[in-house]
């Protein structure tokens, strides 16, 4: 699907073709280019050296040129990277397909989601953004920049894994609470609405009892704080005026 090494040879001679400087007929460099040149080699410094990943893919999906930065992120050597498929750095085939499938169709990407596999087999999350060179309609290479977002996806992982435990924790607790025999009520501390109650409470006041109604509505409840400590009676006055300590 992405070409072969006799591919890549052939994209690797389309790359010095477009890197080197016209001649005259004389075979020395025009003066305006020798001009250029010069800071053509400050610009070629400023990519090589940037601090974003950078690479050039050709139309049959082989890497062209890539970048010092974006050879560490990964962490192979420019023999382990350039000339190869692109495809054989991404963790998901669908995805590196959908990507040189849009760029071959013109479109521009940007901040587009990948997983790309590390030499030492660990992953590395990024965003791409990149769109592609033509000329008179050839498609010459790509221009893309890749943002490594690896860290903060773990941290996002994290926080869901986090969530996740909590909500389990939380249906914990209700569980414990609803199978309890005896009453229970959990209400906020500023307001005294309740936040859950048990069957087994609403046995014993005989009705049921709507959500977020106050607790100075309920008789009968030993109320505690949420270090265990029983509230004292002038702190119950408040939202608990008729409650009753047995």
């Amino acid at each position: 699907m992405f070409g072969d090494a006799e591919d890549a040879d052939k994209n690797m001679t389309r790359l010095d073709e477009l890197t080197s400087p016209p001649a005259t007929h004389g075979g020395a460099p025009l003066p305006l280019w020798s001009s250029l040149s010069r800071g053509g080699e400050d610009l070629g410094e400023f990519l090589e050296n940037a601090a974003m990943a950078l690479h050039w893919m050709g139309p049959d999906g082989s890497i062209l040129w890539a970048n010092q930065a974006e050879l560490e992120l990964l962490g192979y050597s420019r023999e382990e990277y350039i000339g190869h498929p692109i495809a054989e750095f991404h963790v998901s085939q669908p995805e590196i397909e959908d990507i040189l499938r849009r760029l071959r169709e013109k479109e521009e990407l940007r901040d587009y989601e990948a997983a790309l596999r590390c030499k030492d087999g660990s992953i590395r999350w990024v965003l791409i953004t990149s769109n592609v060179y033509w000329r008179d309609g050839e498609f010459i290479h790509t221009r893309c920049f890749t943002k490594d977002i690896t860290e903060r996806k773990r941290r996002e992982e994290s926080l869901q894994q986090a969530l996740a435990r909590l909500d389990t924790e939380r249906t914990l607790f209700r569980e414990v609470i609803r199978q309890m025999p005896l009453g229970v009520v959990v209400a906020e501390a500023g307001s005294g609405a309740i936040l859950i109650r048990n069957p087994y409470l609403e046995s014993l006041t005989g009705r049921a009892l709507p959500p977020h109604q106050k607790l100075r509505e309920v008789q009968g409840l030993h109320s505690f704080h949420p270090d265990g400590r029983p509230y004292e009676a002038h702190e119950l006055s408040g939202w608990c005026g008729r409650t009753v300590h047995r």
